[in-house]
């Protein structure tokens, strides 16, 4: 089996001296910090598991955690994960793990028993003795006090992960191996292992025995010899087997159909969003740390109502996907009732709905002398930007007979001054400085926009009332010119007044350009100017209004 090992500095320690310049300290320092009484203790902390039992954190004081963190830096740099690795690998996660067992017939989760602790001052020890590492006895005694408390690997260090993966490199070999073998898919994620099939049976080397009924399994004697083997126990009562007409779950996602969440887990940010939006923060506050107690921070402190929606939302993403409409509902109430919770960004089906659409645009209008709403065009959110529009909606008018306002068009009381906007001469993009918040914004796209690409007209031409619902006009881009440096984008729709400053989605619903000429336009009528020069707005010059 072959491991390419970094030869830097950490490489060439062959005593506790140059183990010690590796790190970044002395012999005496790392000798006091590893074996002295009078050392920083680490910090213990527990966290419950989804089984209702406590995990007990142990997070390292300040200097161990450095050296922790440098070695794990070269241990990491050095490891090539297998495919079936999926914790603690780059760009793997437990969505990439459940992906693999979408859909099949049979999915067994095996729980391997006391992971961590398991892993002990020995084998960690003869890990770094051994190939392709091979340090001297010294080094190696040194490494492993270094990634152990009281003789095991404990869970909250910086090392754990990228160790206890070189620890079971040959067993995932071997299980992989065998599970190839047998027509199986197999993966790992951390102590989570899952073994699938679209067989209706699972090979009887893996299980011996199922409990249909319960999902119990007893498991074959060649699959326990490999783990005996490699010196890990199953806990049985906690591996289980489901087939395709119950719930299976892989690292606690469901993946019957496509890798989601739970409803569970739906139902509890719905719950909690209820209880803030009727009750108040305060009383939701309240009932959120009674129902969650043990909940703590992987610093040890207790988690804010804020930050626990924050986090649990952030999750529903990056499961669901970016775009996702679930995540995206919930995400713009909370961001409603507090603004500093993270405004959803639109794009993919979300950037389709329109009640998502108008948390992220708005209406530019003069106020006249009455204080009624003239409309000028349309802005919107743009994330890294904030509100955008064509900079001719402040230019090209004959006189302004009051204040400037964006208003979110379905909400009269969501008006807010303009104080300035930023724009580059020739370019008509604009920045507008206010103090309005957005409660979704849209996705720059990354693409160039070409002749035949689909696009979407999105804006408020002709507004009047705050019932006015923003238009989606689905179009084509019939042409490109380059006008004095400026790339538009011509349509092949009659742009309408009003729609000037909207924006306009190509066919991901992502951000490619900016509606700028009607089909009055002499020169490039019915046109966007491609949003790539947003860029450049910002070395612009500020127009107080």
């Amino acid at each position: 089996m072959s491991l390419t090992i970094n030869v830097g500095e950490f490489g060439k320690c062959v005593s506790q001296d140059s183990l010690a310049s590796a790190l970044g300290t002395t012999s005496a320092q790392l000798v006091f910090h590893l074996y002295s009484a009078k050392a920083p203790p680490y910090r213990l902390f527990t966290i419950p598991k989804a089984s209702g039992e406590k995990r007990t954190i142990a997070v390292p004081p300040p200097v161990l955690m450095a050296w922790q963190r440098r070695l794990s830096e070269y241990l990491t740099a050095s490891y090539l994960a297998k495919p079936s690795v999926h914790g603690f690998a780059k760009g793997r996660s437990i969505c990439s793990n459940a992906s693999e067992h979408v859909g099949r017939r049979l999915i067994l989760n095996i729980d391997l028993r006391d992971f961590f602790p398991s892993i002990h001052f020995g084998r960690v020890r003869g890990l770094f003795a051994s190939y392709p590492f091979k340090f001297s006895n010294v080094v190696a005694s040194t490494l492993a006090q270094l990634c152990t408390r009281e003789g095991k690997l404990p869970q909250g260090a910086p090392t754990s992960p990228i160790i206890s993966n070189l620890i079971c490199r040959r067993l995932d070999n071997d299980l992989w191996k065998l599970t190839r073998s047998l027509g199986c898919k197999y993966t790992r994620y951390a102590d989570d292992i899952t073994i699938s099939t679209n067989d209706s049976e699972m090979p009887s080397q893996i299980v011996r025995a199922h409990d249909p009924s319960s999902g119990i399994v007893n498991l074959g004697d060649e699959i326990q010899a490999i783990f005996a083997r490699h010196h890990f126990s199953v806990n049985e009562m906690k591996s289980r087997m489901h087939s395709a007409d119950r719930r299976q779950e892989v690292t606690g996602l469901t993946v019957n159909r496509r890798v989601n969440v739970n409803r569970e887990y739906i139902r509890d940010i719905r719950a909690i969003l209820h209880d803030w939006g009727e009750y108040g923060e305060a009383a939701a506050k309240k009932k959120f740390e009674i129902k969650d107690a043990a909940r703590m921070t992987r610093y040890g402190g207790s988690p804010t109502l804020g930050d626990h929606i924050a986090g649990k939302l952030e999750f529903l993403t990056m499961v669901r996907g970016a775009g996702d409409p679930i995540y995206t509902k919930y995400a713009i109430i909370a961001r409603k009732l507090s603004v500093d919770l993270r405004a959803p960004v639109l794009c993919g089906k979300s950037a389709e709905i329109t009640s998502f659409l108008q948390e992220a645009l708005w209406v530019v209008v003069t106020l006249d002398s009455q204080g009624n709403p003239i409309p000028r065009g349309t802005a919107f959110t743009l994330n890294g930007f904030g509100i955008v529009s064509a900079a001719h909606v402040f230019t090209e008018l004959e006189e302004i007979t009051g204040a400037w306002q964006v208003v979110r068009a379905t909400n009269p009381h969501d008006a807010f001054p303009i104080h300035m906007y930023r724009h580059q001469p020739g370019l008509d993009l604009a920045l507008i400085s206010t103090d309005a918040k957005s409660n979704a914004t849209f996705r720059r796209s990354q693409r160039s926009t070409e002749i035949g690409d689909d696009a979407v007209l999105v804006g408020f031409p002709n507004w009047h009332t705050y019932g006015d619902l923003p238009v989606q006009i689905a179009t084509k881009v019939i042409q490109a010119k380059p006008i004095s440096g400026v790339t538009y984008i011509g349509v092949n729709y009659a742009i309408l007044s009003g729609a000037s400053g909207g924006p306009v989605l190509d066919y991901r619903r992502e951000v490619a350009g900016v509606i700028a000429n009607g089909s009055g336009h002499k020169i490039m009528p019915n046109s966007f100017v491609s949003i790539r020069h947003i860029d450049a707005v910002l070395q612009g010059r500020d127009v107080q209004l």
